[in-house]
């Protein structure tokens, strides 16, 4: 059995050192196929990681969708896009007030 490095993606060179002293080897999910950080490989050469990847053919949409990550982000930095929402009358909680509901 080999453990996953899951949540993360990303296994540096200092982190499998460590985790070297308990596990034989290990596995980590990638969120895209072909972008494996260069720093990985050679965990991934001397066997000791496993990079498991989706099939290829969805990188466009992965792309995009990083994309509107990183603008709903800047929009959205230290809650301002929040504070603006409810400055200028919006419900977080839709027409019913927080104290109403609805069926």
């Amino acid at each position: 059995m080999k453990p996953v490095y899951f949540p993360y993606t990303y296994m540096a060179p200092f982190e499998a050192d460590s985790l070297r002293a308990l596990f034989p080897a290990m596995a980590v999910y990638q969120p895209a196929a072909g972008r494996m950080p260069e720093e990985m490989q050679a965990l991934v050469e001397n066997g000791f990681l496993e990079v498991v990847e989706p099939a290829a053919g969805d990188e466009v949409e992965f792309d995009r969708l990083i994309r509107d990550f990183h603008s709903w982000g800047r929009v959205h930095r230290d809650g301002s896009g929040l504070e603006a929402a409810l400055l200028s009358g919006l419900s977080f909680w839709g027409p019913a007030g927080a104290g109403e509901s609805t069926s």
